[in-house]
């Protein structure tokens, strides 16, 4: 490659592109228009500033021989961001989740927030590490280091990531798929309940006749349908 490890750049900036994306639509669905632009625009702002902030770290990362200040002052401005994504994202699902009347929404939500959290956990954590290398005072271990039978800190930062980006997807993907589950279920309980008062709907034609709805005629009376049907039991 013409530019070692630009790998890195581009898929850290796509993390945060997609981070910001995920916090705008959260914006818009829980503020009212005015202040989502506002704090949309905000989140761009500080967005495109820490773009370019890693560019500008990376590129003198490369020029200086892979210089670990420039690389620990790259990283500490990538996970702040996210960290700050992070937390934003969490109070939106929140405050979303306790105004949401679907339960699968709001559970899903309070899982998406919970992945939030252990993601802000990790992030201090990391930052604690990133001083510590730079600072060479090696207070904690490195995660890049771990292997399978170290310590617990190591553990914790291999599981925690993968917990986080498991819990947020697993909540919002529930709502999509609870959903058409939820209205299948309702439909196969209508014609459950249609042809249990079938007998009874037989019964009440024969005691009633007039109740019997007439076919559609010229007055443009649409046909008896299962629902219709339903409606009048429930009069009767």
């Amino acid at each position: 490659m013409v530019v070692p490890h630009v790998a890195r750049l581009l898929s850290n900036c796509a993390s945060l592109a997609a981070t910001s994306a995920v916090l705008a639509v959260s914006f818009q669905l829980n503020l009212d228009p005015a202040e989502a632009r506002r704090q949309i625009r905000l989140r761009l702002v500080l967005f495109v500033m820490s773009d370019l902030g890693m560019t500008v770290l990376f590129m003198y990362e490369q020029m200086t021989q892979h210089s670990a200040q420039a690389y620990t002052l790259y990283m500490l401005l990538f996970i702040s961001y996210l960290g700050f994504a992070m937390a934003d994202f969490m109070v939106q699902a929140m405050r979303q989740s306790k105004s949401s009347c679907r339960r699968s929404v709001r559970i899903g939500l309070r899982m998406a927030a919970a992945g939030c959290a252990i993601a802000l956990v990790y992030d201090v954590y990391k930052v604690v590490v990133l001083l510590s290398q730079g600072l060479e005072l090696h207070l904690l271990s490195d995660p890049s280091q771990c292997s399978p039978r170290v310590s617990a800190p190591c553990v914790f930062s291999v599981m925690s990531p993968a917990l986080s980006v498991l819990l947020i997807c697993l909540g919002l993907t529930l709502p999509a798929v609870a959903y058409p589950i939820s209205q299948a279920r309702l439909r196969r309980w209508e014609a459950r309940s249609l042809e249990a008062l079938d007998p009874l709907w037989q019964d009440l034609a024969s005691a009633m006749p007039e109740i019997v709805l007439s076919p559609a005629d010229a007055t443009g009376i649409p046909p008896p349908t299962r629902t219709s049907c339903l409606s009048l039991y429930l009069k009767v």
